[in-house]
């Protein structure tokens, strides 16, 4: 029986019990909710009570229903719970397992430290049961950070909260902890603020620490995954992940796992869903067999990431990319990886996108170092750009600067395509190494192909690499791509620190401002 279940239908008499088993994993046989049961502090509910009555009470021995105003305290102008210590984050949040749902949107109001106020009589080894944040209820971290929080069981959905749903916010929060899935199902969705993201918006969070996946493997079935990401693990119905960082550790094994910096899968066919302004950078590891600094796998036709920058260490055993390693959706626009960014796979690794199957990739570059390794079965591909392109897609005012390698193959734009992709893009002054020696035909070149036309030309003025002429070309061939389709790319390429250095993306079509 459910935990929810549970507590439905035998009482909130057993809560803190029940409570005491979910969160630990050995109890006394000393009764849990102790003697004192009457004086409560605020009731049995989420708080229970306003600013007269949840404060007046002593602390009792009811950890779950027990608080005073330096711990929680209700705002009914507002409609708003203030929480202060642990004790009153613990209290806001049993009350949704009790209540079905949380009856108010809360705010921290310091930095809470999870496992220091845990019941006497549980021995500890979690600190956090991670709970749904319904719709239309908001959760303001209002920049505090909450740390301790330590999560190993086999539930199928596990972050600082399970789901957040339609309608629901988490927003200005940062959290610290580890996560460890020990499940032998074959879904499993893990992220440091969220599990998964319903149609929810997560805003302006950080999570820093370790999130463990474990090493289930369904096969090649999409039924069968593990998605793994520092803020969500699995993301879709129109949410929004904007403005977050991911540092630490994301891993996961099987041949379908799905780990991301950011997201582990971000997917949507119908409605809007944009990843944007979120980063990671050399603190931030990530493996999986499709493992993106941003995204394991970006899905559906509705579905692009815009503005995210990368410079993670991705490693993976399929299709690793710097920014996301399987992109089978709208696209990536407006996103770059730094020269910290580290990709490495045996099958197709790139610098911005590991297997391009379907998506527009517009107004991007990539500084990272790209390797396609080695392994007992087969030898990776390295491109600078992407690893593999399996359709007629676009890559549009893109530019490569960084190294591809690989002992076999390996190319500036993709390393290898079974398909033309049409690229209009421009390959500077990155270095690309075959069996470790360096290829400089495939240097300071300007390369497009359309249906019809293929061009390649070299981009130096006196022996140099002409930034200026490349900024100008990126920008022309942006310009043509919109006034050609539908949608747009709303970048465009601004030399900030002199014509001799690499362009920096700025928003805007290009002579737009």
């Amino acid at each position: 029986m459910k935990y929810k279940d549970l507590i439905r239908t035998f009482g909130t008499g057993l809560l803190a019990a029940a409570l005491c088993l979910t969160m630990t994993t050995a109890c006394t046989e000393e009764n849990p909710a102790g003697d004192d049961t009457e004086n409560n502090g605020g009731g049995g509910s989420a708080g229970g009570g306003t600013e007269d009555n949840g404060g007046g009470g002593s602390t009792g021995s009811n950890y779950n229903t027990d608080y005073t105003d330096e711990d929680l305290t209700y705002d009914e102008a507002t409609g708003v719970y203030t929480i202060r210590t642990e004790r009153g984050l613990n209290v806001w949040a049993r009350g949704i397992w009790e209540n079905g749902c949380p009856e108010a949107s809360a705010v921290l109001a310091a930095d809470i430290v999870l496992g220091n106020d845990m019941p006497d009589y549980c021995t500890e080894t979690l600190t956090w049961e991670a709970v749904d944040l319904l719709g239309n209820i908001t959760f303001d971290g209002a920049g505090h950070t909450i740390s301790g929080m330590r999560i190993e069981n086999d539930h199928s959905s596990h972050g600082f909260f399970c789901t957040v749903e339609d309608g629901a916010k988490v927003i200005n929060l940062t959290v610290e902890g580890s996560m460890r899935y020990t499940g032998d199902d074959e879904s499993y969705r893990g992220g440091g603020i969220a599990g998964e993201c319903d149609g929810g918006q997560i805003v302006n969070c950080t999570f820093r620490g370790t999130i463990d996946g474990g090493a289930v493997d369904g096969g090649s079935s999409r039924t069968a995954l593990t998605m793994v990401g520092g803020i969500v693990g699995y993301a879709h119905n129109g949410s929004t992940i904007r403005n977050c960082t991911a540092e630490g550790t994301f891993t996961a094994g099987g041949s379908f796992s799905q780990v991301g910096g950011i997201v582990g899968q971000n997917s949507m066919q119908t409605l809007g869903q944009t990843v944007r302004d979120c980063y990671t950078t050399e603190n931030c590891h990530v493996t999986g067999s499709m493992a993106g600094g941003i995204a394991g796998y970006l899905y559906g036709s509705s579905t692009e990431l815009r503005d995210c920058s990368s410079g993670a260490e991705v490693t993976g055993l399929s299709r690793v990319g710097g920014i996301v390693g399987f992109l089978e959706g709208r696209g990536i626009t407006g996103c770059h990886t730094t020269e910290t960014c580290r990709v490495s796979s045996p099958v197709y690794a790139g610098g911005l996108v590991g297997w391009l199957s379907s998506g527009c990739l517009s107004g991007c570059y990539s500084l990272a170092e790209v390797t396609g390794t080695e392994s007992e079965s087969r030898t990776g591909y390295a491109g600078g750009l992407v690893g593999f392109g399996d359709n007629d897609e676009y890559i549009v005012g893109c530019y490569f600067a960084g190294t591809a390698q690989a002992p076999v193959k390996a190319g500036p734009f993709i390393g290898h395509q079974n398909y033309y992709v049409y690229q209009s893009a421009i390959y500077a002054s990155g270095r690309v190494l075959i069996d470790g020696v360096e290829d400089p035909s495939l240097t300071n070149v300007y390369y497009t192909y359309m249906p019809s036309t293929s061009t390649e030309v070299s981009l130096t003025a006196d022996g140099k690499l002409d930034w200026e002429t490349t900024t100008t070309e990126l920008n022309k061939h942006i310009t043509a791509y919109n006034r050609d389709n539908v949608k747009k790319c709303e970048y465009h390429f601004v030399q900030t620190d002199g014509t001799s250095n690499p362009p920096a993306l700025a928003e805007g079509e290009p002579g737009a401002n």
